[in-house]
């Protein structure tokens, strides 16, 4: 591959009479802009190196200006990397991520200009340094606006691919890709081409729409330290290794599985990413996470310990063999109300308690009744179901309004009237833009649900609201009823008071069995229950029946399946 195909702005002429190309002015200004408020900042810098990117100028100085904008980048990475503090809202999230990836796509055409130029150069003795080093970053800004697009659950580009499998393509023809540009890593740039080529394909494989908001961050972290354990191979026998992914460098496609199926080894351009060596790495520090308290190395300090577990284990699984869902799908066409998030169900399920007729309310009084609590659209449309989960759209952008791991309930249309079912469950992915909307995979959670507060147990009020949860009981045995609430909430032996339709009981939190990023359910030991002088009606369990998707033989398939919803395919990611 002797030739690169990138894509980045025309210099026109006259333009750098409108760019700061004095590099002590440069950092000048640069270090005067207001860092404490990046809504300000961030615009700012961008327009710069946007200017910057169509001015004629020459290679050294667009090497010095660039550098400068690489060092303040950093500074704006540390701000809003694994997560923004200063982000307090969905809108002010949209505004500063859309700031932020216009800024990340003008330094990616930044370092893909010098790249084309100093291919361009007539080479002396020891100057393939310069191009290696230009690649490299080239390749970084590239996989992070890939970052940028899985972390707001939008559609990659095919034009990403393309320029990432080119770029390493032409380093390995060159023979750059080894080359150590950076030793100690460069505002998170790693040492060499092939490191942060690995880094962007392993993000690719990790199913990273099933990623909730700042896990991205963390994978792409630990791969700063682990990326080294992957081997890249051109040997067609590596085919055989089950931890195997085929990169087309010819191709404008992330990373695919192998296939034994097909016959490869006649095909050109191809390479082999081999996980061996970085799946055992996992396994042994899964095995000792077991016995330490420590979240293990190379993670943001900030992770929690349950967060660094689950993400270990999710790279282990999808670094190792690619996932394949387990149970089938049905296609449907149907419409679907859902309710978001647990604030939201717990006020519905309230307002339900006084209304037997609340299962057939119409949109406009749902809206209503949740007011301000419900932000995001109520209409969607089934995709597919099985008996796992169903796939739901909505022709709406509002994937950033929403969060993996958000508990949902939902409810179908027959007829085109809502039916009287409703049923809870959990948002695993998500994937959205502008020009085809929003998709989403629900979970199912198996049970009833009825709202409850928890209470503070020192408090001894026993006229706190306390905190919204939820009580689940499981729909086939009516001694078993675990609670549902946010995030935090448990701690085993944790002291509670649950508050309930005319009761208060006194508790003691126990064994957690299912946790996400937003929710967590857990049993719990009663100790005494008091009746209260509240007047509310008791809750009927049968108001609302649970059951709204139709099971296939008890959720067993044609071929004998157990039909599961584990993976979905994701309608993006080219």
């Amino acid at each position: 591959m002797d030739s690169l195909r990138l894509t980045y702005p025309t210099q026109q002429k006259g333009q750098h009479l409108l760019v700061e190309t004095e590099p002590s002015s440069l950092r000048k200004w640069l270090r005067s802009l207001p860092y404490g408020d990046m809504g300000r900042a961030v615009p700012e810098v961008s327009r710069a190196v946007a200017s910057l990117n169509r001015s004629e100028v020459s290679l050294s100085t667009r090497k010095e200006l660039v550098s400068l904008f690489d060092t303040t980048y950093g500074q704006i990475f540390d701000a809003y990397r694994p997560n923004a503090p200063h982000i307090i809202n969905d809108d002010i999230r949209r505004k500063e991520h859309d700031n932020l990836h216009t800024l990340t796509r003008e330094m990616s055409f930044a370092h893909k200009i010098i790249a084309d130029e100093e291919r361009k150069k007539k080479k002396l003795w020891g100057k393939s340094k310069d191009l290696a080093r230009s690649i490299n970053l080239a390749l970084h800004y590239l996989g992070l606006l890939l970052m940028e697009h899985y972390e707001t659950y939008s559609p990659i580009p095919l034009s990403l691919w393309r320029e990432c499998n080119n770029l390493f393509g032409f380093a390995l023809s060159k023979k750059l890709e080894n080359i150590e540009v950076f030793p100690d890593n460069y505002n998170q740039c790693l040492a060499s081409i092939e490191l942060t080529f690995v880094r962007n394909c392993l993000m690719s494989l990790s199913d990273p729409y099933h990623l909730s908001q700042g896990e991205h961050w963390q994978m792409f972290k630990y791969l700063e330290m682990w990326a080294h354990l992957p081997d890249l191979s051109e040997d067609p026998k590596d085919l055989e290794s089950s931890q195997c992914f085929i990169i087309d460098l010819n191709g404008q496609a992330k990373p695919s599985y192998h296939s034994l199926k097909e016959n490869r080894e006649g095909q050109k351009d191809s390479i082999f990413l081999l996980t061996h060596d970085l799946v055992r790495q996992l396994r042994y520090q899964h095995e000792s996470f077991k016995t330490s308290t420590e979240s293990p190395p190379g993670f943001y300090r900030s992770i929690r310990p349950g967060t660094a577990l689950s993400l270990i284990e999710r790279m282990s699984k999808h670094w190792n063999a690619k996932v394949e869902r387990k149970g089938q799908r049905y296609p449907v066409l149907t419409k679907l109300d859902v309710i978001w998030g647990i604030h939201a169900i717990h006020t519905l399920l309230s307002k339900h308690i006084k209304s037997p007729d609340s299962t057939h309310w119409d949109t406009a009084t749902i809206t209503a009744f949740l007011e301000q609590e419900h932000k995001v659209g109520l209409n969607w449309d089934a995709l597919n179901v099985g008996s796992g989960g169903v796939g739901i759209s909505t022709h709406k952008n509002i994937a950033h309004r929403l969060k993996v791991g958000e508990l949902v309930m939902i409810r179908e249309y027959v007829d085109q009237k809502p039916s009287y079912r409703w049923r809870p469950a959990i948002c695993r992915w998500l994937y959205g833009d502008k020009n085809n909307g929003t998709k989403a995979g629900l979970e199912f959670i198996e049970g009833n649900i009825s709202p409850c507060r928890l209470l503070n147990k020192m408090s001894k009020s026993k006229t706190s609201l306390g905190q919204v949860a939820l009580m689940l009981k499981d729909s086939s045995s009516n001694s078993k009823t675990e609670l549902l609430a946010t995030r935090g909430t448990h701690k085993d032996g944790r002291d509670f008071l649950l508050k309930y339709h005319r009761k208060i009981e006194d508790i003691k939190s126990r064994k957690r069995s299912l946790v996400t990023p937003c929710i967590e359910i857990f049993s719990y030991q009663s100790y005494e229950v008091t009746e209260v002088e509240e007047p509310t009606e008791k809750v009927d369990d049968d108001l609302i029946p649970w059951t709204s998707v139709p099971k296939f033989d008890d959720g067993i398939d044609s071929k004998g399946e157990n039909i599961d919803f584990d993976s979905i395919r994701l309608p993006g990611d080219h």
